[in-house]
């Protein structure tokens, strides 16, 4: 009788459960819980088990253990084997999962992965916070990231978030600018139009976060930068002081010059609070770098080095990165040579020391950034195409002086013919015995990470080799220093391979500008020795832009026609040529007779 009833007469746990059998809708999961162990403690009414979840991330301190919660893990376990939550519940309990301060979140990435295949069922269904909740567990952890569905919800976003709240919306651009890639543009416009419309109800916290989302993105609707940057201005003493550097960095990332007042406020409501934030002074002296305010940029990049050398204090990757972009932009500015210098030694030394837990794209983009100063890559004698043609210029202070450090910082469409030009006057200069230890250092973490690097910086990746001369060295054979022993002395040309493989994979993530930039860069180093039908991939891909419509713009059709001439050159057997199909045929050589753009 116990099993029907305890002792106090109270029924059992058993009992309780039959009682609620007729909620399930499948008895194959009711029996399989009657049959497993410890089913009355694991099974947990959905609603239940969310408001559980709910209860632990609010009162974590306050009587939760890590025990308690891999209980509730193992009861989110036996739901999902029943599809017995709703998307909004899977998407709930998967945000609280991440957020969780126990366990280790490896050991609960299958879990995760399946609560957002059930979020993602029926996401249509769910409002704008379960929405944002579902993207941000698919955004954080990388590998669960799945391109085909964001894509698929961005795509019917773009015509269905008119219900949304404000909020709500912005916080779900914010989680599709995470992992923007040109495909999102169409929704960031759509939702563009209808933050117009909302424009009555926005406070100053709302404005940051457009400027933060479309800043990620790199672009922004003027009427849309107006209405934020006014809302700005006119309500500052609201604006929480911590989020001054990042509304900074935001408008410098679009390429625009925000009001002098507000400008001023920022700086100053930011500066307060720079020695005692990790990694603000290098995100300010960066942004003010890119407004070119370089008065203001030496001042913060004295605040870095001054507060984080020599042992590089607790500056984090994104630290390194902004100090990088910022060493090369100084480089050749009057009155910037001293700290030029130390910003060179200083990173140098840091991003050596520290690569192995700074993430493969900012490995790739620093790298690339070290790049671009000619004394550091000194002998290397590569492509140098910005910096070799820079003259000196001097500091300015109030948006003047350097125009050429405003330029390189926002390098954005180049005419890649310099890139491809066979009849370069300049001989090229014997390959030097060594390479600098922070590009060898870069290069063999980057080796296996390949993977790990979207379409941007393989572009980056790409053209700091090339700039090294890495692929010439790589052709006559990569000193084993330089990559990993086992694959240098086994395979030839090893990292060009695994960097093709990778830009074939990524082909419909590229944009145009960075999809004929790789190409010229695959051209340019003979990576079609090592798969033929490479650029009859690449091209057909490039069709594929021309008829829908992305390959606009004068320096986009000139690039198209310099790489597309330069193949066509280069393949003088038409052994590539003939992997194309008709129709893309009939594009090259369209491209190749054309007047030049």
């Amino acid at each position: 009788m116990r099993l029907f009833h305890c002792s106090s007469g109270v029924p059992s746990p058993l009992i309780r459960l039959l009682r609620v059998a007729p909620r399930f809708s499948s008895n194959r999961f009711f029996a399989s819980l009657v049959s497993g162990p410890g089913f009355a403690q694991r099974w947990r009414h959905p609603s239940t088990l969310v408001s559980d979840f709910q209860w632990s991330y609010l009162k974590h301190q306050q009587g939760t253990s890590e025990k308690k919660f891999d209980r509730l893990c193992d009861a989110a376990h036996d739901a999902v084997v029943s599809e017995s939550l709703s998307s909004a519940e899977a998407a709930l309990i998967g945000w609280y999962i991440l957020n969780s301060e126990f366990g280790e979140l490896n050991s609960r990435k299958k879990l995760l992965r399946e609560l957002n295949r059930l979020a993602y069922r029926e996401w249509k269904s769910l409002d704008g916070l379960s929405l944002h909740r579902f993207l941000r567990v698919f955004n954080v952890i990388s590998e669960m990231t799945r391109r085909d569905w964001l894509l698929d919800i961005a795509r019917q976003l773009e015509h269905r978030h008119k219900h949304f709240k404000l909020r709500e919306l912005l916080v779900v651009l914010e989680d599709f600018a995470i992992t923007y890639d040109f495909r999102l543009r169409g929704l960031f416009e759509k939702a563009g139009e209808t933050l117009k419309e909302k424009r009555r109800e926005m406070r100053v916290q709302d404005a940051v976060f457009i400027l933060h989302a479309y800043g990620k993105a790199g672009f922004i609707d003027d009427e849309l930068y107006k209405i934020a940057t006014n809302i700005l201005t006119e309500d500052f003493e609201n604006l929480m002081p911590d989020l001054s550097a990042l509304v900074l960095k935001s408008i410098a990332h679009l390429g625009r010059q925000p009001p002098e007042s507000l400008y001023r406020n920022l700086v100053e409501t930011a500066a307060k609070d720079v020695g005692s934030v990790a990694g603000m002074a290098p995100s300010l002296a960066e942004a003010c770098l890119r407004l070119n305010r370089l008065d203001d940029a030496a001042r913060f990049l004295r605040e870095a080095l001054d507060g984080h050398a020599p042992e590089g204090g607790d500056l984090d990757y994104l630290g390194y990165a902004d100090l990088a972009a910022c060493a090369a932009a100084t480089y050749g500015v009057e009155g910037m040579e001293d700290l030029h210098e130390r910003l060179v030694e200083f990173v140098c030394d840091r991003f050596t020391h520290t690569i192995g837990w700074i993430t493969p794209p900012y490995r790739a983009t620093t790298m690339e950034m070290l790049t671009r100063i000619p004394t550091l890559v000194g002998g290397m004698g590569g492509m140098q195409e910005q910096n070799r043609k820079s003259k000196r210029v001097s500091s300015g202070g109030e948006g003047g002086g350097s125009s050429r450090v405003q330029r390189f910082m926002h390098s954005g469409d180049e005419d890649l013919f310099p890139l491809l030009d066979t009849r370069r006057s300049e001989p090229p200069h014997p390959l030097p015995p060594d390479m600098p230890l922070v590009f060898k250092t870069a290069i063999h973490a980057l080796f296996y990470r390949t993977p790990a690097l979207h379409p941007h910086c393989l572009s980056a990746f790409m053209t700091a080799l090339d700039r090294l001369r890495f692929f010439e060295m790589e052709a006559k054979g990569t000193p084993a220093d330089i990559l990993p022993r086992n694959r240098a002395t086994t395979y030839s040309r090893p990292l060009t391979r695994a960097l093709t493989r990778e830009v074939l994979r990524r082909l419909d993530e590229f944009t145009p500008q960075h999809l004929l930039r790789v190409a010229a860069l695959l051209l340019r180093n003979k990576a079609a020795d090592v798969r033929a039908d490479l650029m009859a991939l690449v091209f057909s891909r490039l069709y594929e832009m021309e008829t829908e419509g992305l390959l606009e713009g004068g320096m986009i059709r000139k690039n198209l026609q310099t790489v597309a001439s330069f193949w066509k050159a280069q393949d003088t057997h038409g052994i590539a040529f003939g992997h194309l199909e008709p129709s893309v045929k009939t594009f090259i050589q369209t491209l190749i007779t054309a007047q030049p753009a």
